[in-house]
This record gives C-alpha cells, structure tokens and sequence, in this order.
C-alpha cells in the first residue's frame, strides 16, 4: 500500500513539472514579445506629414503615425541634407523633402558665414520634419476649423530645451543677417526663431514652446520667463499680486526690466523662488523638450562670427636678442632694410639722371661739331657777300 501511494506520487510529480518543450515555447514567446517591443521603439512615432499638396489645398499637412522609408533617391538627398538621418524611417514625404531642400539654400545664402550656425538649424529643422521621433518633442496643438479642411493641421507645437536654445544662441547671435549681426537685430534666442517664422509663411503654423530659461539675473536686474511664441500674439496672463513689477508684459516682449529699488528686492526674490517651484513640462508625459546634439561654433566658425573663437593671445615666452626684446631687433632691422631700400632707389635715380646729363651733353657737343664742319666746307668768296663789310 505504501509503494502505490508513493507511485502515485510520483507520477503527479511528473505530471505537474514542466516539460523542455514548454520551457522552450514560454522563453520564445517572451523574446518575440520583448523584440517586438524594441522594434517599436527604434521605430518611433510621427506626428504629422504631407499629403503632396493633394487636391490643390493649402492645408497639406495630417496626422500620422507610422515611419515609414523614402524612396532610394530621395534617401540620399535627405541623407545630404540630414546625415544623422540617412538609412532609418522618416515622417516626411518627398515633398516636405523636396520643399526643406528649397529652404535650406535661403539658410545658406543668410547665414554662410558661420557654418555651424547654418548645419545646427538644418539639423533642427530635419528632426522638426523628418525625425522617427517626432512625436517625443512635437505635438498637434489644433485642426483646421473649415470643414472642408477639417483633417488637416492648423498648428502644432514645438518644445525646445533650455540647452538647446542657449546653444544655438551662442552659435547663431554674431553670424550675420545681412549687415547686421543676429544679436543687434534680435535681443535673445526666441525673438531670432520668432522672426524666421515671420520672414515665412510655416504650414501647419508653428509654436514654439520654450523651456523655462535662465534664472534672475540680479547685477543686470533682468527676469527670462518661459514663452510660446506664435504669429499671433496675445497678452500673457500675469499674476495679480506681481502685475505692478511688469509694464505692459506681452508675449513680444522678451526680455522684462525688474526695478531693483531696495524696497522691491524682496518682493522680487519671492515671485523667483514661485516661478522655480513652478516645473514647466510639456501637456503630455510623453513628450520632452528637443535637445538635439549641436556642433560648436568654435570648431568651424572665424572670430569676427563666433565669440567663443576669440582667444586671447598670451605668450608663454619671453624672446630676446643680444640683450633686447625681439620686437626692437626686429624694429631696427627692418629700420634698416627700409633705408637700403630707398638709397638703392635714390642711387638708381641719381644714375640715370647722370646718364641722361652725359648722353645730353654728348648730343650737343656732336651738333656743335656738325655745325663746325658744315661752315668749314663754304668757299672763302661765299663768306665775303654774306657780311655788311
């Protein structure tokens, strides 16, 4: 009886313990999963492509969601225009490839005296248009309100990063437009990127979500505020109770003087430490500000249109001749060199003008000898009537 019981337990052991095959089927399974997963996130999302320009509309651009790969002749024009996105899946169509292409000529024409500046904003601009990703930094923001245009974008927008902005800043405010530089013409980063929106005709309109900027800056007494910067411009809603510290703050105004009267620098500090406290992230969590990687201004660009290509010269030696600094010997020397030079030109003038005197001097002896000879060959009776003797 006790070797059928411990049988029978056996073989329920048996029946309960998973076989190879399962185990084989259950860790298949989990790896296509985890795979598929993967996929999707090398894959990315779109947000918005074009449609071609379809049906004559003016509204071309909808909603989409899937990457998907140009065909091999555009790829390699958009992998010259946006080498960090050659080989992978786009959102955008050779269209917007086409139009980006038309743009980033006008961008060379403007701003090719610092190519960093120029690469940075095609670089912006590709991710903008084309980036797999497009739908970690992008968002649709409203649809067409005319029915018949009812499925297209009116606006979307576009979250920049606090990094990002500086950087371009810093690469873009001493390159020229036309004959100015960028930061005479524009006071900071989002009235730049404002004023390229305005020089253009985007479509779907475009927002331009900034990160909160940099923090109070108390020797220059000036507050950077986050801003979204659209075509149309509206008043920002101000807090009552600090209203008094702004004059007439509009969403065109971007740089705001605080009045660092000793009686208001309490205040001041108060509505810093609320505003830091106050995190700004974008509607949605899956969204982040762009931050793409930008090239260095320094490495490309002279001094006259970057500044962080302006060194200052310090010479780590001393250089001395004979006992003197190198600059005077140098100073003498030239010295020196400059007056053999101007004898040497005296000294060839003064011959020539001896040349000229001797070959002159020898001309009028000849003529005078001619003469001579001439008045010697008449008979002696010739001379005789040619006086009033």
């Amino acid at each position: 009886m006790p070797l059928l019981i411990h049988q029978s337990q056996h073989r329920h052991t048996n029946n309960t313990a998973p076989s190879p095959m399962k185990i084989f089927l259950i860790y298949s399974l989990t790896l296509i999963v985890l795979t598929m997963m993967m996929v999707q996130l090398t894959l990315g999302g779109c947000v918005m492509t074009s449609n071609g320009f379809q049906n004559g509309t003016d509204y071309p651009t909808v909603p989409w969601k899937t990457p998907f790969h140009l065909p091999s002749d555009y790829e390699n024009v958009l992998s010259a225009m946006c080498p960090h996105l050659a080989s992978q899946t786009v959102c955008c169509n050779t269209t917007q490839v086409d139009k980006m292409k038309d743009n980033f000529v006008l961008l060379d024409m403007v701003f090719w005296r610092c190519p960093a500046c120029v690469l940075n904003m095609k670089k912006m601009w590709c991710d903008f248009t084309c980036n797999n990703q497009q739908d970690t930094f992008v968002a649709i923001s409203a649809m067409n309100p005319i029915p018949k245009y009812k499925d297209y974008i009116a606006q979307v927008d576009f979250y920049l990063s606090t990094d990002f902005q500086n950087d371009l800043w810093a690469n873009c405010k001493d390159d020229k437009m036309a004959a100015q530089p960028v930061k005479e013409q524009y006071p900071n980063v989002q009235a730049f990127l404002q004023g390229l929106i305005q020089k253009s005709t985007p479509n779907p309109n475009i927002t331009y979500v900034f990160q909160k900027l940099d923090a109070f800056d108390t020797t220059s007494g000036i507050l950077h505020e986050r801003i979204t910067i659209t075509k149309r411009l509206k008043p920002l809603r101000v807090p009552k109770d600090v209203e008094d510290i702004y004059d007439d703050l509009t969403e065109n105004d971007y740089k705001k003087e605080i009045r660092s009267a000793t009686q208001d620098r309490k205040r001041v500090r108060n509505l810093l430490q609320r505003l830091n406290v106050q995190e700004q992230k974008p509607v949605s969590d899956q969204l982040s500000y762009y931050n793409g990687t930008l090239f260095q201004c320094s490495l490309i660009c002279p001094c006259a249109y970057c500044e962080q290509s302006c060194g200052k010269i310090t010479p780590d030696y001393t250089c001395s001749m004979f006992g003197l600094p190198c600059y005077i010997i140098v100073t003498i020397g030239g010295s020196i060199l400059l007056g053999l030079f101007v004898i040497a030109i005296i000294g060839a003038l003064f011959d020539r003008g001896c040349e000229w005197m001797r070959r002159r001097k020898s001309r009028i002896v000849e003529e005078h000898h001619n003469y001579n000879s001439v008045n010697s060959s008449i008979p002696p009776a010739a001379h005789r009537y040619s006086t009033f003797n």
